[in-house]
């Protein structure tokens, strides 16, 4: 059995040159939570908040940085979309045989930015500086295989592979 064990190690690049952004120590990633909507009436016991399929509710994702850089200020710019990854390595280990596996993950993200956050100044410290993004688009892929992808400005949709709107779509 695999067993994950850790990030080994992760970096934050520009989505369109892979060009290093900034250093980062921990990056909490943002809560995908879906649309939901009361259902109440004769039959049920009570009201149920149910989801709506294909409807994602507002995800705000924020990358904090060591310090501030001019990469941070050329590429998160407050009037355009911008896109960013995270790349890292996911350690795990055999039970079986105690060897190391390594496999990628990649965090792809598009969205406007809402904030900067320069941080503080202290000396022999990080600034704890930060970017926070409203997302349209993430898309998440382990070792090359998409978990979950959504597009809000293209309807896409997809989860495990099953895309979650084609239903809907061929309705409407």
């Amino acid at each position: 059995m695999i067993l994950p064990e850790v990030i080994n190690n992760f970096n934050v690049y520009d989505y369109n040159s892979n060009k290093l952004v900034g250093v980062s120590g921990e990056v909490s990633l943002a809560e995908i939570a879906m649309t939901t909507a009361t259902i109440s009436g004769a039959g049920l016991l009570g009201d149920m908040d149910m989801p709506v399929i294909g409807q994602i509710g507002a995800i705000e994702q924020t990358i904090p940085f060591n310090t501030i850089s001019t990469n941070i200020f050329t590429h998160f710019k407050l009037n355009k979309s911008v896109s960013i990854v995270l790349r890292g390595d996911i350690q795990s280990v055999d039970s079986g045989t105690g060897k190391y596996q390594h496999s990628g993950l990649r965090l792809s993200y598009r969205g406007y930015v809402k904030k900067i956050t320069p941080g503080k100044v202290k000396a022999a410290d990080t600034m704890g500086a930060s970017v926070t993004m409203e997302l349209t688009y993430m898309h998440i892929q382990l070792d090359g295989e998409t978990v979950i992808k959504f597009d809000k400005l293209n309807g896409v949709f997809i989860v495990d592979g099953e895309d979650l709107l084609a239903e809907i779509s061929k309705n409407c």
